[in-house]
């Protein structure tokens, strides 16, 4: 009867309950109780929808990548995802990444293109140490999982990703497609993530631009975007939070502050 505790433990495994009892049955303590090959080939699990080819490897690549990102969202291996060595890291082929990497023959460390000068850092965006083809493929793996469309533009380190929205909420394209459109009070929100190399602070940054949809709800899907990628949006380096004098910052001081400061009590403290 321990099959019922093993069974019990591994409640989340997402294996089905046909698929328990053929298991169960296979490997019966009892050689003589286990079920036979005839018996395997009558089973309503053996028996069951067979997905043709081309429909099972990209079954198979989407449940690699919902095992990856689960993997990714346990606390003691996003510490150790942040503290690892990252050259050292191999890519899997299931990723939206690696075909591309794979036609141009570049790497995963590839840099990513300097901050234009015309571009502002503004407080939606977000900072990383990772690399700019490593935060794309892991926001991919994100949008794919999630049932949004992904459209990657790898050669310019940009991403285009368009989720739905019905009643406020996000929502499944399968769950979209199976309304009537004329009755569903549905919204389409489209945002393009690109990575750049920031000179000043040391670091990549990452940009998101709203392309179409309303502000209400590209904030509820940067948010999310955001609060699942903790584990390669990693901040600022920490040296850049250190202060250091420049001319910029004396002639403000001068500017603000005319009269000299007389004692420590006149600085604020952060």
């Amino acid at each position: 009867m321990q099959y019922k505790q093993f069974w019990t433990a591994h409640k989340g495994c997402g294996i089905g309950k046909s698929a328990m009892d053929l298991i169960t049955r296979m490997l019966h303590f009892e050689p003589e109780k286990r079920i036979t090959i005839s018996q395997i080939k009558s089973h309503p699990w053996y028996k069951g929808e067979v997905l043709e080819q081309e429909r099972l490897v990209k079954v198979l690549r989407l449940r690699h990548m919902q095992m990856q990102l689960k993997r990714s969202r346990d606390p003691i291996k996003i510490q150790l995802l942040q503290t690892s060595e990252r050259k050292s890291r191999v890519l899997e082929q299931s990723t939206p990444l690696w075909a591309y990497l794979q036609e141009t023959n570049k790497d995963i460390s590839e840099p990513a293109p300097s901050l234009p000068s015309e571009e502002s850092i503004g407080v939606l965006d977000s900072f990383t140490e990772v690399y700019g083809f490593e935060v794309l493929n892991y926001f991919s793996i994100l949008v794919i999982e999630n049932e949004g469309n992904l459209f990657p533009d790898f050669a310019n380190f940009s991403v285009l990703c368009v989720f739905f929205f019905f009643e406020m909420y996000i929502t499944t394209r399968m769950a979209i497609q199976s309304m009537m459109y004329e009755s569903a009070e549905c919204a389409v929100v489209e945002i393009v993530i690109r990575v750049y190399w920031s000179k000043q602070y040391a670091c990549n940054v990452v940009k998101y631009h709203r392309m179409s949809g309303n502000i209400l709800h590209f904030r509820s899907v940067l948010q999310f975007l955001q609060k699942n990628s903790s584990a390669v949006l990693t901040g600022l380096p920490e040296t850049q939070g250190k202060i250091s004098r420049n001319e910029q910052d004396l002639q403000l001081l001068q500017k603000y502050f005319p009269e000299p400061l007389q004692s420590s009590a006149d600085f604020v403290v952060i």
